[in-house]
């Protein structure tokens, strides 16, 4: 089958390697000139650090991690809200809880990629037309060629799921997520998560 994988984040990458070790013509396209390794952290919980695993790349990864043993919640008047949350008991799951640095992740997926995978930075897609028998790309740089698959792991802003869904279900709902590290002796807060 031959498969274009549209985004060179964390999952494109990851399942470019998975797909072409089936033995499936895959080719990974990133509008980024040159890989980029953004981001902050990454939880990484038994079911995804199965597929490190089976990538040859867990390991060398949880040395640069940091293995979480429990999150504990406080009230605003600092008293414990909920009982510890033991994350080795889903060791049974494929295995502990992980966070590490996002970009050494992406680092490490991207050296995993097989030569087999024809990867293509600075490239993306214009149009998609779809048939029964095949997928129709047209790209960025106006060349043409058709797949068997077509799979959006272009993030957030997906440039793959605007062309097949539209944008029109798209809103903001004013969410905001704060992440920080603070040294184990640091002064509680009423509202500290540990």
């Amino acid at each position: 089958m031959k498969v274009l994988i549209v985004g060179g984040g964390v999952g494109g990458p990851t399942l470019a390697t998975l797909l072409s070790r089936q033995g499936n013509d895959v080719v990974l396209i990133d509008k980024t000139p040159q890989w980029k390794n953004i981001g902050f952290g990454l939880t990484l919980w038994g079911n995804g650090r199965k597929i490190l695993r089976g990538l040859g790349i867990d390991s060398e990864l949880a040395a640069f991690g940091y293995e979480v043993p429990f999150i504990r919640a406080y009230s605003s008047e600092g008293k414990q809200i909920w009982k510890d949350l033991q994350f080795g008991d889903f060791k049974d799951l494929g295995g502990s809880v992980l966070i590490v640095p996002r970009a050494h992740l992406h680092e490490l997926i991207i050296k995993a990629i097989p030569k087999e995978v024809d990867v293509r930075l600075g490239l993306s897609i214009e149009s998609l037309t779809q048939s029964e028998e095949r997928v129709d790309v047209i790209f960025n740089n106006e060349t043409t060629e058709s797949f068997d698959l077509v799979v959006g792991a272009d993030g957030v802003a997906s440039r793959v799921r605007d062309l097949v869904f539209g944008n029109k279900d798209l809103r903001r709902y004013g969410w905001r997520f704060w992440v920080f590290w603070a040294p184990q002796d640091a002064p509680k807060s009423p509202y500290a998560f540990s």
